[in-house]
Parts: C-alpha cells; sequence; structure tokens
C-alpha cells in the first residue's frame, strides 16, 4: 500500500471519481451484441441478430489519430475517426456486464457500438485509471465501420 495515501484515502478517490463519472459519463450509446452464431447445417446465414444495450460513456472524439483521417476512393471518402469511449467500471459492473475477469463482458470481434446512429467497430481495449488494486475505467477505442450504415434497425 503506498505510504502517501492509504486505504480510505484510496477509497475517497474512488468515491469521487464515481460522482465525476455520474456527472459527467452521461453520452448514452448504443451496443449491439451479437446473439446468432453459425446455422447447425452449416450454411450460410448473412443476416446476424442483435441484442441492443443502451451505455452511459464518455466519449473523446479523435484522441488517437490514424493520418490521414480521410481516405480517398474511387466511390468517395472514408471517415477514419476513431473515437475513445470511457466506460466507469463499477457502472459496468451494476448493469452486470463485467465477465469473470472483472472485464467487459463484450466480443472485440462481433459486437458494435452505435453512437449518433453511425455504427462502429471496437478497435482495441483496455483497463483504466488505475486506483490502488482496481481499475476505475475501461476504455474501448472504436472506429467508424465502412461497411454498414447507421440504420440500425
Amino acid at each position: 500500500m503506498s505510504n502517501l495515501l492509504g486505504a480510505a484515502g484510496w477509497q475517497k478517490f474512488k468515491d469521487a471519481m464515481w460522482d465525476a463519472h455520474e456527472t459527467f459519463h452521461q453520452k448514452t450509446i448504443t451496443w449491439r451484441k451479437l446473439k446468432s452464431r453459425q446455422h447447425r447445417y452449416g450454411e450460410d446465414d448473412t443476416a446476424n441478430s442483435y441484442t441492443d444495450y443502451s451505455l452511459k460513456v464518455q466519449c473523446n472524439y479523435n484522441l488517437l489519430r490514424t493520418w490521414p483521417i480521410s481516405f480517398r476512393t474511387e466511390t468517395g471518402d472514408l471517415d477514419r475517426q476513431s473515437v475513445q469511449l470511457l466506460i466507469n467500471k463499477r457502472y459496468l459492473s451494476e448493469q452486470g456486464y463485467l465477465n469473470s475477469n472483472g472485464l467487459f463482458a463484450y466480443n472485440p470481434a462481433e459486437d458494435l457500438f452505435v453512437i449518433d446512429g453511425l455504427v462502429h467497430i471496437p478497435v482495441g481495449d483496455s483497463p483504466g485509471s488505475q486506483a490502488y488494486e482496481d481499475d476505475i475505467l475501461f476504455t474501448i477505442i472504436v472506429k467508424r465501420d465502412e461497411g454498414t450504415t447507421g440504420n440500425i434497425r
């Protein structure tokens, strides 16, 4: 344990961070969790089925830039902007969205996130903002999915 800040001090810090996150993490996005799997007879089934969950997050736009952000093609420009999603770990726990390892229970290969009607795919994640023995935040970097539209219905 730190000599500078004892267990009670760390708890005060975590409580203060929780209060701040209840104030600032108010951007509502949609987490689209894939629920369909491979067809039982091995046939192609392109109609994936998702369960939608609302998440309160803080979005940092273009925090980690990939230059150039826009990419020109024959059919138009692609927006390769990235968004950092900061999600409070206590919030995820209260919603039942943590796995047995204490990490966000999403599938980075199959799940999607919808921000302001635009579909995004995850490209990386990590725990963040460590407070003594545990992490306070979970961070996901997402980028615009170039193969889908914002129509989520």
